[in-house]
């Protein structure tokens, strides 16, 4: 099954749409707790429509897009669930054929695959938090986005544009989920310790990062509530809630084992021996994004899935690493087949048997 994908063209992404399909249609049917998750957003969404400006006693790092986009929502249907898990597969395909596309465009890989593709769909499928719409599935979106222009920056040396555009990205991801804007540290260390980025550039990035939330604020000083957005943002931008959906022994094998084949080939090739100095590059900014994924699941708190997404394409890139350079096919596949399936337990074992999991819920809600 992996040599299917070994192959550089872009119908292998059927597949991808396949699985979601698949595994989106058993979870629709099956009891679903994670249903929690969109209840709160749902709420999210009901308080903005009745006049409120922000969405406040909440357990997510929900920034001020995303509950507006669930304002938008809520306003459209009654019901949102179907409409959020539709819209939330649509968004890993994207994701899927984003960081594929970014890593063949960037020359980052020896081999030009559609494994990552579906590696990272096997990787964020296994959560059954990801079945719905949340802060950090939107944001990472955006992130990818501005992984794209950082390394055509890196490659290419791009313009002035894609300087603005980096930061504009990474500023949307921001205010889609809180943690988010401590990628702009992320964004300054890879320009300084990789690229020949001049000081005024620095500041042009920055400019892009603020744009959005400049937009953003202008809607609520209009409504005079722009003192409050500043307020309101940065005071919960670390946030301390718990919120341990999945089972720390769960979420451990899941991240901790793709996590460790990552770090062992991470660490093979961390003398960048047989790799071109643009292939360099983006592997050490790979492992900065591992850094500060890490620290933004620690500012986060709340120990679940959700917080662990920033890690996801670091993972992917090196997992493909492995599977392309393995001298044992054999190895390759078992490993593949070990995603495959991992996936779809992790998925609907919770949804089959919810009493196997001991789903703390308390907080999910606001006012309980």
């Amino acid at each position: 099954m992996i040599r299917y994908f070994k192959v550089n063209d872009p119908y292998r992404l059927l597949a991808v749409l396949i699985f979601l399909i698949v595994t989106r249609t058993l979870a629709f049917f099956l009891e679903n707790p994670f249903l929690l998750l969109q209840n709160e957003s749902e709420s999210m969404g009901s308080t903005i429509n009745q006049g409120a400006f922000f969405a406040e006693n909440i357990s997510t790092n929900a920034a001020p897009l995303y509950y507006y986009l669930y304002a938008v929502l809520t306003f459209l249907a009654e019901e949102t669930a179907l409409i959020s898990m539709l819209l939330a597969g649509a968004l890993i395909l994207i994701q899927a054929f984003l960081l594929n596309t970014i890593l063949i465009r960037s020359a980052a890989l020896n081999d030009n695959t559609y494994l990552p593709a579906i590696i990272y769909t096997f990787l964020i499928s296994a959560s059954p938090e990801f079945l719905f719409l949340s802060p950090e599935l939107l944001a990472i979106t955006f992130v990818l986005l501005g992984l794209n222009f950082l390394f055509t920056h890196l490659k290419y040396r791009g313009s002035e544009e894609n300087i603005i555009s980096t930061g504009f990205m990474f500023g949307l991801a921001a205010l889609f989920a809180k943690p988010a804007f401590l990628f702009l540290l992320f964004c300054f260390l890879v320009y300084l310790l990789y690229s020949s980025t001049l000081t005024r550039r620095y500041f042009l990035m920055t400019f892009g990062f603020l744009l959005p939330f400049i937009f953003v604020w202008i809607y609520f000083l209009w409504n005079d509530q722009g003192t409050s957005f500043w307020s309101v943002y940065f005071s919960d931008l670390i946030h301390y809630s718990s919120r341990q959906l999945i089972p720390r022994t769960d979420l451990l094998i899941w991240v901790g084992l793709p996590g460790l084949l990552a770090l062992i080939t991470a660490a093979q090739n961390f003398t960048g021996i047989g790799m071109t100095n643009n292939q360099i590059q983006i592997q050490r900014s790979m492992l900065w994004l591992a850094i500060f994924g890490v620290i933004l699941y620690m500012v986060s708190a709340n120990g679940s899935f959700n917080e662990l997404i920033w890690l996801l394409p670091v993972i992917t890139y090196f997992i493909t690493m492995f599977l392309n350079s393995v001298q044992k096919p054999w190895m390759g596949e078992l490993f593949f087949q070990l995603l495959l399936w991992g996936s779809l337990y992790f998925l609907l074992t919770p949804l089959i048997e919810p009493s196997l999991y001991g789903l703390d819920i308390s907080g999910l809600i606001p006012g309980n």
